[in-house]
């Protein structure tokens, strides 16, 4: 079945160097609205925010690129039954040495850059594959269908969350997140539905918000190098077991009411190992720091 990109370009004068620029819009159709699209971001250099929409494209991408021939799809292609897309924002504004020089060295370059937005259809199943490089960028996956998700946040700050308050519309399968040296929050990750939760900390920050509407199990997997996990709750009540392998070279703070039933492992005062929404975390720490709080 034949794979439709629409490209619709419109052009509005900005002040970036006394030049008009032009707004480029890329859309990329479903092929059927029941099948999966595995949508893989590659944005090492640019600001790239993602949001959902009542769109039925599949994808819909907004931006200013400097080379008005660039196009971000590099792969829109169905095979084995797999509808893939590929989009790469490298080399849209600067090549990626010249990118980290100016950031180091200047922000007048950041100041005039214009971030790209990605609209994802909540009436599409996604399995999204998200490569950060630096800078910052807001992810909203609120009433998106996602069956499995990963991130790799390299030395950029994201914000992935359900700012709307709605939750995934599906029960995720994998919530997978790697922070190199930038931070990742991820805000209300209740509302994913993940039942897997994997995260790879090496010298970042990882942030993660739970917040109190949990009506399922879910499992955490974290590694910590020497960067550092903060877990955050709204709800005192969520029964909570956390089993650590540890080094004496890290650190571990926990909540004063959490208590340790065998050697390195705790939990909550509500703990109850039948509980529907049973929280258990299974982390291995090196030489970082892990913190379980409450919301303030």
């Amino acid at each position: 079945m034949k794979v439709l990109i629409v490209l619709i370009l419109s052009t509005i004068l900005t002040v970036t160097g006394g030049r008009a620029q032009t707004k480029q819009h890329y859309h990329v159709l479903p092929v059927d609205e029941h099948q999966v699209v595995k949508l893989v971001m590659n944005a090492p250099s640019v600001s790239c925010r993602i949001n959902s929409t009542y769109n039925m494209r599949a994808v819909s991408i907004y931006g200013y690129p400097e080379n008005e021939q660039f196009n971000p799809i590099t792969t829109n292609q169905v095979s084995n039954n797999q509808h893939l897309v590929k989009l790469n924002f490298e080399d849209s504004r600067e090549n990626f040495t010249s990118s980290i020089s100016n950031r180091i060295f200047s922000n007048a370059r950041e100041s005039s850059a214009k971030p790209w937005h990605v609209y994802l259809s909540r009436g599409i199943p996604f399995d999204l594959d998200l490569r950060y490089g630096m800078g910052n960028s807001t992810v909203d996956l609120s009433g998106l269908t996602i069956e499995k998700f990963k991130i790799n946040t390299g030395s950029a700050d994201i914000k992935v969350g359900y700012f709307a308050d709605v939750a995934n519309r599906v029960a995720m399968d994998t919530f997978y997140a790697k922070v190199d040296l930038g931070v990742l929050e991820l805000d209300k990750l209740n509302l994913s539905r993940a039942g897997e939760v994997v995260a790879e900390v090496g010298f970042g920050k990882l942030l993660i918000n739970f917040g109190d509407e949990l009506d399922h199990k879910s499992h955490i997997r974290a590694s910590v190098g020497a960067g550092s996990m903060i877990v955050s709750l709204e709800d005192p009540d969520i029964p909570l077991i956390i089993s650590f392998n540890n080094s004496p070279l890290c650190r571990i703070k926990l909540l004063q009411h959490f208590r340790e039933i065998r050697p390195n492992v705790f939990v909550s005062e509500s703990y109850n190992e039948e509980a529907a929404n049973l929280i258990s975390f299974d982390i291995d720490v090196a030489m970082g720091n892990v913190v379980f709080q409450m919301n303030e």
